[in-house]
């Protein structure tokens, strides 16, 4: 019985001592596969953050960063400080006096050093590594002031600060981008707090009242990847907190609401205070009726600041810079009347779904048009002394609004075509306007040109007013004129019918004949009161564009079925039915529940949404969810590893780097000049002869691995000398943190302000030198790719990701994604167009089916895609993780081939918004949908060498990696720098030393230990046999 027992223990040891060698070896072959990745993830990327050529460019960035929020500050409110008296001259609240200035009180949480928003959560979050302490509030911009002759800093009352900081240090712990609410907890202590007694025996509120007759009143909201805003709001009124505590909740309010406690706030400053300015700091914009309810003087919207954005702050208050700034997104008094309110975000959406239906009406193209149509005209509203009605009942502030010190006058000076003159699809307009600045201090202005399109009832959907082009004057002394130009196509103006709505039997891009307004506009509601500010043109008939003005490709319904009339074999014209794409509609038409209910401007008071529409199901559905694409079948095999000499990288001497070379500690390194520039002209590259040989140099395993291991990079490739290129995120300046890697507490580069702020600056300039800037920091550093500009809209105020984008309008979004990818592209660095498309939320979107109309599709959520292709060559995109429809975005041929390749003629590398494993965004889907490159380190599926199409779709993708990298560096060497604010050295490499992969020692230490264990184990085991059954023979 005891040997049978001692056979079955010395059996379980054996087998246990065989799983931990099988486990061993197993890890060491995946060791061995994820060599650099697993060392970038315990010691960080071969980046160099001590160059140079980067402390040259992180000082330009940090002056750029201050320059772009001086632009962007919009001026919401700056009231007559003499409203309330019988004086007559007027005493605006902004700019503040020297006196003022030089002594305020600053209330708010907000304002302290841990309440401060700098950025937002997920890949624009640039402010934990070695930058952090650089990162400069309010108070600190108050600190470092030089206010007047005498350069004086401006002092605040240190008690309520070191209040703030006593009732609490800093935010929750927990963060958005990990989907907890707490993240957005209200930091701000009850109305009592200020009767605390404070220095002197006299309560907080005692002294500050004598400290000054001035009240700053700093509020913010934050915002970020991976959680969209609550329609409630946590709160932290004692500042005692752990991440373990339930906070109280007020469902009465959503999170961009005041909340009570900083109501009881303003009301104690207004009611004890001579000026109240607020400063709003934040991440979305915040629902600002507050302002007028409490008699606010002022307001300035700083949004997030970045590193020294900050800065600009005081300099604003006191007039030494003068406001720029115009907002980006509409500013309704009530946020419930948005038509996206019900269906956005995870707290008004069916779980798994999205729907927009407020279709093509977002923004202030719903507002406007609605006004036009008179849905507001009953709407009446007291709030603060005001008595309003109609539009003012509802719109506190239109898109394109922003305040100045000064008065500025518009003179048209030119206009093409003539008023009243035929529209053709060739026709251009173009208007040059004089600004004069009539006033008595410097400043600049936004010139804002829109269109109002003629509007059939049941035809075309179409917004009553559509902006079509801007332009930002220089700085314009008092009395000075300063001209700009601005100018549009026809096209521009046309409308998206997926419905064949007008019955001409066309479904596509067309012009409603009818009267086309052309307006120069103040703002989105106000017309400018020049002479001349509105011009009317003639469209006597439809006008259709069925091929792309710019590529001259066919445009056609990709997303909606349609009926087309064709002659058949027996020469009879018959009508067929063309499906959408995986034969089922984006707009749900296909789904047991039929298509979504879209807002109507033939019934606005009918069709607004009121409700959470229902997910979409059905056969349909299901199908298309993992539908693969359809493309040609590939019979011939791929040529593979073929000697030849052809590298895009050498060694100065000519000869080829090693693999391990190629991957990090390249020396003296030579590009192929000629050979990158033939490969990468913008023209003519793509189509090259020298890709053939150079593609054959390739084998299958290296052409595999390029294609399907993208973790923040892509990687190298001996056959053809191509080096390892790192990428990061983000859309406010690079970071690797979403990465999770090692190394993240050593980056220094520049966290800029948000790019919304670039957008309310309204000036493409800045957000070009932004793209310079960002470039110059990357490839200084050893970076070479980014995960931006974000150039989704801002759909509704509550999308986690607002702060990323630049404004809920495409064209302004367009606009200023363009000249960023341009300025990045000319310093030589890759971007990743982001994310494409439709991810406009955050909180469930990996998965999440997201309905809408083609119109909606292609005229506001592709649109800024297009133009940034277009105009600002972008040579990367990065998808999104929601499906369009029910397919995936990244393995949408429609979408990501289609449109994207076919329609707009995009030449680059389409890299996944992360990778969610084999079952959502498999291989062959993936690569025939249009992607090239998987955002993973590996896939959970192999490329088949025997499935030649798919081998085939590889090998193609390979291609479009390497082209961008090729693309960037040939326009970065023919750009004309003459005029950049900073230039790049391209084609030079900089790497940082090896990292000892300490990780590969211990793995090593742990082979032995574990292997000579097991082989002592099994030495002691059968000896320990042995002796016995000497034992036993022997009695």
């Amino acid at each position: 019985m005891n040997n049978k027992k001692s056979i079955i223990i010395r059996s379980a040891l054996c087998a246990l001592m065989a799983i931990v060698l099988v486990a061993l070896i197993v890890g060491n072959v995946y060791a061995n596969k994820y060599f650099d990745t697993i060392t970038e993830f315990f010691h960080g990327a071969d980046l160099v953050y001590d160059s140079e050529e980067l402390e040259k460019a992180l000082a330009n960035s940090s002056a750029l960063c201050r320059e772009i929020e001086e632009e962007g500050i919009v001026l919401f409110k700056n009231e007559d400080m003499n409203r309330n008296s019988a004086a007559t001259d007027v005493s605006p609240a902004l700019p503040m006096s020297e006196e003022e200035l030089t002594k305020v009180n600053v209330f708010g949480w907000s304002a302290t050093e841990k309440g401060w928003v700098a950025g937002s959560d997920g890949s624009c979050n640039a402010n934990n590594g070695a930058n952090k302490n650089k990162i400069a509030g309010i108070l600190k911009a108050f600190d470092q002031a030089e206010i007047g002759e005498d350069k004086k800093p401006v002092e605040y009352n240190k008690e309520l600060i070191a209040m703030y900081e006593d009732f609490r240090i800093g935010r929750a712990e927990r963060r958005g981008l990990n989907g907890h609410d707490q993240f957005f907890m209200l930091i701000e202590p009850e109305r009592s707090a200020y009767d605390k007694t404070g220095a002197n025996g006299k309560t907080i509120l005692e002294n500050a009242k004598e400290f000054s007759d001035v009240a700053i009143v700093v509020i913010s909201r934050l915002g970020g990847e991976n959680n969209d805003l609550p329609y409630f709001q946590l709160k932290n009124t004692t500042g005692k907190y752990s991440d373990s505590d339930t906070l109280p909740r007020d469902d009465m309010r959503t999170y961009l609401d005041v909340s009570t406690e900083e109501e009881d706030l303003l009301k104690m400053c207004r009611e004890n205070f001579r000026k109240v300015i607020v400063v709003y700091n934040g991440c979305n914009n915040m629902n600002l009726e507050f302002l007028d309810r409490f008699d606010v003087d002022a307001c300035i919207s700083v949004n997030g600041t970045g590193q020294t954005g900050a800065f600009a702050i005081p300099d604003v208050l006191s007039g030494k810079v003068n406001p720029s700034g115009k907002s980006t997104q509409i500013q309704p008094y009530d946020l419930s009347t948005d038509p996206t309110f019900k269906n956005q975000g995870k707290y008004s959406r069916t779980t798994g779904a999205m729907s927009y239906l407020e279709d093509i009406y977002v923004g202030y193209k719903w507002y406007e048009t609605a006004d036009e149509e008179g849905y507001w005209k009953d709407k009446t509203l007291e709030v603060g002394n005001k008595k309003l009605s109609g539009y003012e009942a509802v719109v506190q502030y239109p898109f394109g609004f922003g305040l100045s010190y000064t008065s500025f006058e518009w003179t048209v000076l030119e206009r093409s075509p003539a008023a009243g003159e035929e529209i053709t699809e060739n026709t251009e307009f173009s208007v040059t306007v004089a600004v004069t600045n009539v006033g008595k201090v410097a400043g600049m202005d936004v010139v804002e040109l829109y269109y109002r399109p003629p509007y059939y009832e049941g035809g075309i959907e179409k917004s009553s007013v559509n902006l079509a082009a801007f332009a930002k004057t220089g700085m314009i002394e008092p009395g000075q004129t300063a001209k700009v130009t601005l100018k549009f196509n026809a096209y521009d103006m046309a409308s998206y019918d997926c419905y064949d709505r007008n019955h001409n039997r066309n479904y596509g891009y067309e012009l409603d004949g009818g009267d086309y307004e052309v307006v120069l506009m103040n703002d989105s509601h106000t017309q400018d009161d020049c002479e001349g500010a509105s011009v009317t043109y003639r469209l006597t008939k439809n006008l259709k564009f069925r091929q792309d003005p710019v590529t001259g490709n066919e445009v056609r319904n990709r997303f909606t079925k349609y009926d087309v009339i064709r002659k058949n074999e027996a020469g009879e014209f018959v009508k067929e039915t063309v499906n959408a794409y995986a034969n089922c509609a984006t707009d749900g038409s296909d789904s047991t529940q039929g298509k979504i209910d879209l807002l109507s401007r033939s019934d606005f008071a009918g069709t607004f949404p009121t409700e959470t529409a229902k997910a979409r199901t059905g056969s349909a559905v299901n199908d298309a969810k993992g539908y693969v694409p359809e493309v040609e079948e590939v019979t011939e095999k791929i040529t593979t590893s073929v000697e030849s000499n052809l590298r895009l990288v050498t060694k100065e001497d000519g000869s080829y780097f090693s693999l391990s070379e190629l991957n990090g500690g390249l020396k003296n390194a030579k590009v192929n000049d000629e050979l990158v520039q033939k490969l990468g002209d913008p023209e003519t590259g793509y189509d090259a002869p020298e890709w053939e040989t150079l593609l054959n140099q390739m084998s299958y395993d290296e052409i595999f691995k390029l294609v399907q291991d993208g973790n923040y990079y892509n990687v190298a490739v001996e056959s053809i000398g191509k080096p390892k290129l790192l990428d990061s995120d983000g859309p406010s300046g690079l970071n690797r943190h979403v990465a999770g890697v090692g190394g993240s507490d050593k980056q220094n580069w520049t966290m800029y302000c948000m790019p919304v702020v670039i957008a309310q600056s309204w000036n493409t300039n800045l957000s070009y030198s932004f793209g310079l800037s960002v470039a110059a920091e990357s490839l200084s550093s050893g970076n070479n790719g980014w995960y931006a500009p974000g150039a989704n809209i801002q759909r509704s105020p509550f999308c986690g990701r607002n702060s990323e984008y630049y404004s809920e309008d495409s064209l302004l979004s367009g606009k200023m994604a363009a000249e960023s990818c341009r300025g990045a592209i000319a310093n030589g660095m890759n971007v990743y167009l982001k994310h494409y498309a439709l991810n406009e939320t955050e909180s469930g979107r990996i998965g999440l089916f997201t309905w809408a109309s083609e119109q909606a599709i292609r005229e506001n959520y592709l649109r800024s895609f297009e133009i940034a292709v277009k105009e600002g060559g972008a040579n990367g995109i990065m998808t999104a993780l929601n499906r369009v429809g029910a397919v995936w975005a990244g393995g949408n041929r429609a979408l990501t081939t289609e449109i994207l390749r076919d329609e707009w003629g995009f030449k680059g590398s389409v890299v996944t918004d992360s990778y969610c494993g084999a079952s959502y965004n498999p291989i062959k889907q993936s690569l025939y949908g249009g992607v090239t490159l998987m955002l993973g380190v590996g896939t959970g599926d192999t490329i088949d060498k025997s499935d030649l199409t798919l081998v085939a779709a590889a090998r193609k993708a390979a291609k479009d990696i390497i082209y961008a990298w090729c693309n960037s560096y040939t326009i970065s060497k023919n750009h004309d720098h003459s005029q950049d604010i900073i230039k790049t050295n391209v084609g030079t490499f900089v790497q940082g030393e090896k990292q000892t992969p300490y990780w590969c020692i211990g793995l090593i230490a742990l082979d032995v230990v574990v292997v000579g264990g097991v082989g002592v184990a099994t030495f002691f085991l059968f000896r320990k046999k042995k002796v016995k059954e000497e034992t036993v023979s022997e009695k």
